[in-house]
């Protein structure tokens, strides 16, 4: 996906937005003024209102991806417009500001700009990395598949403990059910393991990659008199090592998720709060001054 939507129509969108960005800097650069370039000269109303055309325009990407019906350019094409003048836009209205900043709304439109700009030019760079990064973390696998190999573990899990007493058992299937995968978009991003295990005498206790129930078990086994019992948390204990292989591939593939959505959390909001700036930037130019 990455590849094609950036080499679309083998970088159309590209060499459109290499001229506009050239003809842009020729236009400001060839200005004859008796005063400082601003956006207020007719270069400068040339080059704010192609910026504002591209921010509408830009803004229109997640419409048009949710019109499926549309016979007006592929998604695949108005993607990778959305790059390529997107990053154009950056120029264009910095060339319009005449690098003229101050503490109003003018200079806030084009902050908002900017942010919208760079949290996309992110997007890019983690869709370049991460897809490929999730493939390789699950091993080919849909989390779906992940979680039925977990599951199976936990069969053969209760299956091994309903062979040790009623207080071991009740230790092993209370450390299952409370399995955490993050339970705040935060615990996701980082992976964050909060599982739990309730063992007697010391109450709940932390339970990172099994490990607190794994030394459970590994004191149970040495103080173990019964062969069969032996045998049971033998089995048990081997079987938690791959339920926290299969638990790590399960949080890490809900992290790099994550990580790929959390750019849009700025980007969307952001770029409806630079329409507004943008609205406001034009009535108070055509009202006030």
């Amino acid at each position: 996906m990455f590849e094609s939507f950036l080499a679309y129509k083998s970088g159309r969108w590209l060499r459109w937005a290499a001229v506009l960005v050239m003809v842009a800097i020729v236009s400001y650069g060839w200005q004859d003024l008796p005063v400082d370039r601003n956006g207020g000269t007719p270069v400068g109303y040339a080059l704010g209102t192609i910026a504002a055309i591209l921010m509408v325009w830009l803004t229109w990407l997640g419409r048009r991806k949710r019109n499926y019906h549309s016979n007006f350019g592929s998604v695949l094409g108005w993607t990778s417009a959305h790059v390529y003048l997107g990053s154009a836009l950056v120029v264009i209205a910095t060339l319009h500001t005449g690098f003229q900043f101050g503490s109003n709304v003018h200079t806030l439109a084009y902050v908002l700009m900017l942010v919208v700009c760079l949290s996309g030019l992110y997007g890019v760079w983690v869709y370049s990395r991460y897809p490929y990064k999730i493939t390789g973390n699950s091993k080919g696998k849909m989390r779906n598949a992940l979680f039925e190999d977990l599951k199976e573990e936990d069969r053969q899990i209760g299956r091994l403990s309903a062979r040790l007493d009623d207080e071991d058992n009740k230790v092993i299937r209370g450390a299952l059910e409370r399995t955490e995968f993050g339970r705040t978009y935060l615990d996701q991003l980082m992976a964050k393991d909060r599982s739990k295990v309730q063992i007697p005498g010391r109450g709940l206790c932390d339970n990172k990659d099994m490990q607190g129930l794994a030394d459970h078990l590994v004191a149970q086994l040495q103080a173990s008199q019964s062969p069969a019992r032996s045998e049971a948390l033998q089995g048990i204990l081997s079987r938690l090592g791959q339920r926290a292989l299969i638990l790590g591939r399960i949080r890490e593939d809900v992290r790099l998720v994550a990580i790929l959505k959390v750019w849009l959390f700025v980007h969307v909001p952001v770029a409806f709060a630079a329409l507004a700036a943008l609205a406001a930037h034009i009535f108070s130019v055509f009202v006030y001054w």
